[in-house]
């Protein structure tokens, strides 16, 4: 028996064998990357998604309006923010929409937009500003005794989002 042919057969049958499955691994990683981008799908095959919990930020508006849930904020009146638009001179108006914790709510236009808000309620727009000059958007009147948002305040904004205010009884 020639014992080099045999080991040279044994090793390259054993190479063709290791090839193929590294390549078929390789397949598979990228199969099982691309199957973990489709958002209803991961929580099947990762735990670490099953077990996360919500966002930090949710938490602190959950915190904060559990906090003022027996204090009667509204004495006089509802708590509420009036925001105002200014649009940049000479342009067309901005399309800009007021999103209340991360949900559109309203556009935001040539009239004063009043809206009712709760504790611990996050305010920010988002939209599109025509032109090279930013809008500006100013909290025209705040109602109810909150420490937050200020009367007054303003926010330059070029479309991007941005945080109008964060409401502190």
């Amino acid at each position: 028996m020639d014992y080099d042919k045999w080991l040279q057969r044994f090793t390259s049958r054993v190479e063709r064998i290791v090839y193929r499955l590294t390549l078929l691994f390789v397949v598979l990683l990228f199969l099982v990357q691309a199957v973990l981008l489709n958002d209803y799908l991961r929580p099947y095959l990762n735990y670490t998604d099953r077990f996360e919990g919500r966002a930090l930020l949710e938490d602190l508006q959950k915190v904060i309006a559990e906090n003022v849930e027996g204090v009667k904020i509204n004495g006089f009146e509802e708590p509420a923010v009036l925001l105002e638009l200014i649009p940049p001179p000479g342009e067309i108006p901005p399309d800009l929409t007021v999103i209340v914790n991360g949900k559109p709510h309203a556009l935001l236009g040539e009239e004063k937009l009043y809206l009712p808000v709760s504790p611990g309620d996050l305010l920010e727009v988002e939209g599109y500003v025509y032109g090279s000059n930013p809008a500006v958007i100013r909290i025209a009147e705040v109602y109810g005794e909150l420490q937050a948002p200020q009367k007054g305040r303003e926010i330059i904004t070029f479309g991007e989002k941005e945080l109008v205010a964060w409401i502190i009884p």
